[in-house]
């Protein structure tokens, strides 16, 4: 309410940076949103993204999931791979990887 929300927003998100010995890691949305919808999901990811940018650095995205692309067919694990869909149809040139177990990482 303070802050507000950028015009054509419809979402709000946490986001986190971690520092590491590798570099920066950010981590979204682990704070606000309690179990979005794909499009809810894919829309905070696209804003994830956009806010990386703003450190220029190329983001490079992990959709986790207990599920390592595609190896479960239950309604959450295709969610999170519907999302990873939707933020492709909407920017293709994006690097977004998953759904994949949280102990899977890629540089």
């Amino acid at each position: 309410q303070v802050i507000g929300m950028e015009e054509g927003v419809s979402k709000i998100a946490g986001m986190y940076m971690m520092l590491t010995k590798k570099g920066p890691l950010f981590l979204a949305d682990t704070t606000v949103n309690f179990n979005p919808t794909a499009e809810e999901l894919a829309e905070i990811t696209l804003l994830a993204a956009k806010e990386v940018r703003q450190f220029n650095i190329i983001p490079r995205i992990a959709m986790l999931s207990y599920s390592n692309f595609g190896s479960s067919d239950s309604p959450e694990a295709k969610m999170v791979a519907r999302a990873r869909a939707i933020v492709k149809e909407k920017n293709p040139s994006l690097i977004v990887e998953g759904e994949m177990q949280a102990s899977v990482a890629f540089n």
